[in-house]
Parts: C-alpha cells; sequence; structure tokens
C-alpha cells in the first residue's frame, strides 16, 4: 500500500500528509491504489458476497471527507477483487447499487473489476453496462448524458477485457473509430487517456491475430493504425462506426481540429493496438513500417516519447528477433545519432539525447515484456 508520510532530514521525526493544505482530490487515485493492492492479497476462498458487502459500510456514505476517502479505497478494493476473478459471486443488483452512487473512482472499479473476472466472455449484461458508460455509443437521444472521463476510458477498456481474443468485428470497427474520435460537445477531458484506452481494447480483442483474423481482413485493420501513428488524411469508418458520423453536428463545440488524423492523440493508442495485434507474428511488413528515424530531418518531426512507443511496438512484433543483450539494445538506436558531430550543421542536441534516451529505454522495456517471468 501507498504510504502518504515521510521524513524531512535532519529530523527523524515523521510527518504526515495534512489533507488541510491541499485539496481532497489529490489523494483520490493514492487511495484508490491502496484499495487494489489490500485486495489483490486477500485469499480468493475468503471472498463472499456478504464478505464484499461488511467492507462498504462508509461508501454509502460518502459526504464527509473520511466516507469520501473510505469510498476511493473501497473501489480500488473492487477493482482488486475484479482481477483476483472474485467479482463473479456479485449480483447485478449489486453492481448497479456501487453504479447508482454516481462516484467516479468507484463506477470505474466496479466496470473494470468486472470485466477482469469475466475476461474473454463476451457477456451481453455487462457489454450493455459499458456501452451505457460510453456516450459515442449511446443513440443521439441520449446526447444529455454526462459520463466523467475517466469512467469512459474504464469502460472502453472493460469492452477490450470482454471480447479479448474473440476478433469480435461489431467491437473492433466500434474500437477503431475511438481511437480517432473527434472533439464533439460530449464531455472529455482527456482525449489522449481515451484514445489509449481504445487502442488497449482493441489490441486485446484482436490480440495476437495479425492480419490473418477471420473476418477482419477487408477492415485493413494494419492501414488504419498506420495512419494513426504516422499522420495523413482520414480514412472512411468502418462498418457500424458511421454511426457516429452520420449525427447533425452541433455548432456548440469549443475545440476545432484541422483536417485530417491529430497524432498526437492518436500515435500512442496506434502503437499500442499495433503491437498487440502482431504480437509474436515476427511479420517484417508490418514492423519494416513502424520507421525510426534515420537522419536528422525524421528525428525532427518526430517526439521523442513517440520514439519510445515505436520502438516497443516494433520489437513485440519482431518478438523472436529479440535478444537479451547490451549489442542488441545499441542496434535499435539508429547509426547516425551516434556519428552525430558538434562540428557542422545546426543540431538540436536536447532532442538527440532525449530520442537516444527513449530508444535505449523502449528496447529495455521490450525485452523486459518479452523474458518476463
Amino acid at each position: 500500500a501507498l504510504v502518504l508520510s515521510g521524513r524531512f532530514p535532519p529530523q527523524a521525526g515523521v510527518q504526515s500528509l495534512d489533507p488541510s493544505h491541499h485539496k481532497q482530490e489529490l489523494n483520490v487515485w493514492s487511495e484508490f491504489n491502496n484499495g487494489v493492492a489490500a485486495a489483490l492479497q486477500v485469499a480468493k476462498a475468503e471472498v463472499s458476497r456478504g464478505w464484499i458487502a461488511h467492507h462498504r459500510s462508509a461508501t454509502a456514505t460518502p459526504a464527509s471527507s473520511d466516507g469520501q476517502a473510505s469510498s476511493n479505497a473501497h473501489a480500488g478494493f473492487l477493482l482488486g477483487l475484479g482481477l483476483r476473478g472474485c467479482l463473479t459471486i456479485l449480483p447485478v443488483a449489486d453492481c448497479y447499487k456501487y453504479l447508482r452512487l454516481q462516484h467516479e473512482a468507484t463506477s470505474s472499479g466496479v466496470i473494470l473489476g468486472l470485466a477482469a473476472s469475466h475476461v474473454s466472455s463476451m457477456d451481453a449484461g455487462l457489454t450493455r453496462t459499458c456501452c451505457v458508460h460510453i456516450p459515442s455509443m449511446l443513440p443521439a437521444t441520449f446526447s444529455d448524458v454526462e459520463v466523467s472521463s475517466s469512467v469512459q476510458c474504464s469502460a472502453v477498456l472493460s469492452l477490450g477485457l470482454l471480447y479479448a481474443g474473440s476478433g469480435h468485428r461489431m467491437m473492433t470497427e466500434l474500437l477503431v473509430a475511438e481511437i480517432g474520435r473527434k472533439p464533439s460537445d460530449r464531455v472529455l477531458h482527456d482525449r489522449e487517456g481515451y484514445s489509449l484506452a481504445a487502442g488497449f481494447a482493441l489490441g486485446c480483442v484482436c490480440l495476437g491475430q495479425g492480419s490473418d483474423a477471420p473476418g477482419l481482413a477487408d477492415l485493413q485493420l494494419d492501414t488504419w493504425l498506420l495512419r494513426y501513428i504516422l499522420g495523413g488524411p482520414e480514412m472512411p469508418m468502418p462498418g457500424v462506426a458511421t454511426r457516429e458520423a452520420k449525427r447533425p453536428q452541433e455548432s456548440t463545440c469549443q475545440l476545432s481540429e484541422p483536417e485530417g488524423i491529430n497524432t498526437c492523440i492518436t500515435a500512442p493508442a496506434g502503437c499500442i493496438a499495433l503491437a498487440l495485434i502482431f504480437l509474436g507474428t515476427n511479420s517484417e511488413a508490418i514492423a519494416s513500417r513502424v520507421s525510426i528515424p534515420q537522419n536528422l530531418f525524421q528525428l525532427e518531426l518526430l517526439r521523442p516519447d513517440f520514439a519510445l512507443l515505436r520502438i516497443v511496438a516494433k520489437s513485440l512484433i519482431l518478438w523472436d528477433q529479440m535478444e537479451p543483450t547490451n549489442e542488441w539494445v545499441d542496434r535499435q538506436i539508429p547509426e547516425f545519432l551516434n556519428k552525430l558531430s558538434a562540428k557542422g550543421a545546426d543540431i538540436d542536441w536536447l532532442l538527440v539525447s532525449q530520442t537516444k534516451a527513449n530508444l535505449a529505454a523502449g528496447a529495455c522495456l521490450a525485452l523486459g515484456l518479452r523474458f518476463c517471468g
């Protein structure tokens, strides 16, 4: 569990975090993570419906600061139980009681926990529960429904868990569109996080199936995802995803974007989705299109953190070619970066050093994923 206190040398006394000196919202996710950690320590045999209900006494009255903290911790506790597969014993009525509280952390924890406990089940009831919390998947008559960004992200990711490995056609089409979802009047303050959640979900639905996924070849997923990574003009929405595009556009939206793909939003999600869909396929054709800068011009067009994601995606696709050696890590850094001289052209050395560091970090992360355990 996370400890929200510490020591300030040279004094040896422990200083606790004073809630009166900062907003209560700053503690939400630390309390949430404490709850997750506590749940992961519980033996599965001990969990029952009554046992879970016994631990939610303070959640029913979250108005006070103590009740709010307990609500956040209990929300994480529910997610932890879901990760252990324990929420299968929770009746639907109990789940709706939690969701009816309209407590952001609790809704996120319950939705993700239920999906984790029913992974790959394609449960129709849970699917409806997730879709109700994703405004873009609701009919146009439900345009006034407001759902917090974190709950929307949780619901999208939960769809990926429910349909993991299924290659479900409709979910694939919807999630491809959600990665590049345009700003609208529907409340969504964290578009980057939402797009990334949709990328993880899409990768889970088509996990490791590559371009040979049954019934999905005509969607050209690799073309879509590479467009999200590299940018370019928008492509027509696939299948059922055209429903959102056909809705009448309102003029009250405060956000405006130029034509084309906004890679600042879509590139991370595209990299994650591509890596998971082609995980372990060793497809040279796909890996070669996830380009790493090979000259200064290309270097200036790519953010250093995106270079990390690209090298991770490329390495996970070429699964069998990874080697746990320093030499392999060094080979992932383009040769021109090591040969740059201080003399000559005007060079942004901060960009160079950041890109090299991110490429090395990405290669190490890929090795950790490849040889974990």
